[in-house]
C-alpha cells in the first residue's frame, strides 16, 4: 500500500509540475534552445527545418547535422555544435513538429530530468517513435557523451543512472 501510495504521489508532483509551466514559461524564455536536425538528404529536410521554425516557443538557432553516420555519431555531434545550449531539440529530417511540440516537451523539462519525451504520430501507422528534448545543462554537468552502441540514446540514460 506505501508503494502505491508513494507512485500516486509521484504522479501527482509530475501533474502540478505540468500544470504549472504557465507560471514558468517567461523563465523558459532565458534558456538557450538550440535544434539539432539530423539529415542524410530526405526530401522532408526543408519541411522539417520549417516545421522547427514555426515553433510557439522559439528556438535560439538551428543546427544541421547532415551526413553523418551511425545515428550515434551523429548525436554525439551535437555535444559540438550545441555546447552553449540549455536544452537541445533532437529533430530527424523526416518529421514534422507540430507547432505546439517545444512548448509541451519544455512543460515537462526539469534541472534533474535528462529527456522530455513526446510521441510521434504518423496519420496511417501511430505512433512510430519519440521526439526529444535533451537537458545539456545535466549531460554536461555528468559528463556524459553519446557512444557508438544500438539505442545510444537510452544508453546515455543509463550513463546518467
Amino acid at each position: 500500500m506505501v508503494n502505491f501510495l508513494g507512485r500516486i504521489k509521484k504522479v501527482l508532483v509530475k501533474e502540478l509540475y505540468a500544470w504549472s509551466y504557465p507560471f514558468r514559461r517567461k523563465s523558459c524564455r532565458s534558456k538557450k534552445i538550440v535544434a539539432c536536425i539530423f539529415s542524410v538528404g530526405e526530401r522532408t529536410e526543408e519541411d522539417a527545418v520549417n516545421s522547427v521554425k514555426c515553433q510557439t516557443f522559439p528556438v535560439t538557432r538551428i543546427e544541421m547535422i547532415k551526413n553523418i553516420t551511425p545515428i550515434s555519431k551523429a548525436l554525439d555531434r551535437v555535444f559540438d555544435v550545441a555546447s552553449d545550449a540549455d536544452y537541445v531539440l533532437l529533430v530527424d529530417a523526416d518529421i514534422i513538429l507540430y507547432n505546439y511540440c517545444l512548448d509541451a516537451l519544455l512543460r515537462f523539462a526539469r534541472k534533474d530530468v535528462l529527456y522530455s519525451v513526446g510521441e510521434l504520430a504518423d496519420p496511417v501507422i501511430g505512433n512510430i517513435g519519440h521526439v526529444k528534448l535533451l537537458n545539456m545543462t545535466l549531460a554536461k554537468s555528468l559528463g556524459l557523451r553519446y557512444r557508438e552502441v544500438l539505442g545510444s540514446d537510452f544508453d546515455l540514460i543509463k550513463q546518467a543512472e
